[in-house]
């Protein structure tokens, strides 16, 4: 039982790195990406070098991509805990498709190149779930090194994702 609560630290861990990306202060944008920044944001970034798109812009398309699915991740430990591990694997991988689509809509190298790594580490971590049967926790529990080093690399690509967009 103790290593199945570290396991389900270390998947809740991996969960809330990627949840903190949703909070940096990029502002929420509804509007198509053809319309002009705000002259009234604080923060004034120069276009990137390979598109013409700020990195307020981008991350404001990034936040949003993490964002639509914090409620998903806000239940992954609960699924873990379960053994639900195809459910985890799906939500996931919902969530690797969804930073992938962003990032092919975003022209700013800089903050495409850390959604791109986000979402690949995201990728790293939905495939420790896959194959694992649901409610096998030995097989789980054989994947403690890989889910707390995967989950590290989650983490720092979120915190480079935050740093960026803050």
């Amino acid at each position: 039982m103790k290593t199945l609560s570290a396991l389900v630290l270390a998947a809740g861990l991996g969960a809330v790195a990627l949840t903190g990306c949703s909070g940096a202060s990029a502002p929420a944008s509804t509007s198509s990406a053809s319309s002009a920044p705000s002259a009234s944001s604080e923060t004034t970034e120069a276009p990137a070098a390979s598109g013409d798109q700020s990195v307020e812009d981008a991350c404001a398309t990034a936040t949003a991509s993490v964002s639509a699915l914090q409620s998903d991740l806000t239940s992954i430990s609960t699924d873990v805990s379960e053994g639900n591990f195809t459910v985890v694997a799906e939500k996931l991988g919902a969530l690797n498709t969804s930073l992938e689509t962003a990032a092919a809509e975003i022209s700013n190298s800089e903050v495409k190149g850390a959604l791109t790594t986000l979402g690949e580490k995201v990728g790293d971590f939905a495939a420790i779930f896959t194959g694992v049967a649901d409610g096998d926790m030995t097989a789980f529990t054989t994947k403690v090194e890989e889910l707390q080093t995967v989950s590290q690399e989650v983490a720092t690509a979120g915190q480079a994702m935050t740093e960026l967009c803050s």
